[in-house]
């Protein structure tokens, strides 16, 4: 059986494929940088309200308070 004829990409072509891949990455780094400030905010809100369950952290993590 024979294998398809070869589809060349043309550079304007190229150039469309790196912006669309260009402003996707964009909008996944404005998404992780926004969950990460919602996870911190959380956070420091958990902290400052007494009798809210805390979330442990690495640093908390596995100890038992004294």
């Amino acid at each position: 059986m024979l294998a398809p004829p070869l589809r060349l990409v043309s550079a304007e072509d190229e150039r469309r494929h790196a912006r669309t891949m260009q402003q996707l990455a964009a909008e996944a780094k404005k998404k992780a940088e926004h969950l990460a400030a919602k996870a911190f905010s959380d956070k420091q809100y958990r902290l400052k309200e007494p009798g809210l369950p805390t979330i442990p952290t690495t640093a908390t993590a596995g100890l038992t308070p004294s």
